[in-house]
């Protein structure tokens, strides 16, 4: 049988204090190593890789929210699409970014449903800051909304038509983009190419 070896009040302490020194040292050991590890792997080349295209002389980055941005006449735009996604959506306009800059911007509009639409919020994010205001208008006097009707050989009007095919024109002054409710962003952001003259 072993005895075991009495210790003082302060041989107990400084044996205590000891441990103590070393958990915290391989506490830290151990933090100081994963955090290195951490940003060792993950600076990996693959995460880093940004997704270009350059067309007509600009050039499209891929932002982590898989959306495109470019510089165009100095400003700064975001679009969901490219160009080459829009390539297959004719156009068929004259209108460039001049016809908006610093002048009202009106969606036109029949009723309630034409009001949430995903192509009008998409051409407002980009050429907001752009215009002078924008506003819903009626088209007629039919409309059951309660917006003024507004010229469209005088004023700016764009209007989102449900339909099969993708196609922008121009309608008795008017901006009319046609597509299915599901493809309104890329026809926005082909009439965005469009005005850019991209």
């Amino acid at each position: 049988m072993q005895v075991r070896k009495i210790m003082t009040k302060g041989q107990i302490e400084k044996r205590d204090r000891k441990k103590k020194i070393i958990i915290s040292a391989v506490l830290v050991a151990i933090m100081l190593f994963s955090s290195a590890g951490y940003a060792f792997f993950s600076n990996d080349n693959t995460t880093t890789k940004t997704e270009k295209i350059t067309y007509s002389g600009t050039e499209f980055i891929k932002t982590e929210y898989g959306t495109w941005q470019f510089i165009k006449n100095s400003y700064q735009f975001e679009t969901k699409f490219n160009p080459k996604d829009t390539e297959n959506i004719s156009s068929q306009i004259s209108k460039t970014l001049d016809n908006y800059n610093q002048k009202p911007l009106y969606f036109g509009i029949n009723s309630r449903i034409d009001i949430a639409s995903s192509g009008s919020n998409e051409i407002l994010r980009n050429i907001y800051s752009l215009i002078e205001r924008n506003d819903l208008s009626c088209l007629d006097e039919n409309c059951k909304e309660d917006k003024p009707i507004k010229d469209c050989y005088v004023d700016n009007v764009i209007i989102f038509k449900e339909s099969n095919e993708s196609i922008i024109k121009t309608e008795e002054g008017c901006m009319v983009l046609y597509s299915p409710i599901y493809e309104q962003e890329r026809t926005a952001d082909a009439f965005l190419f469009k005005i850019l003259e991209i």
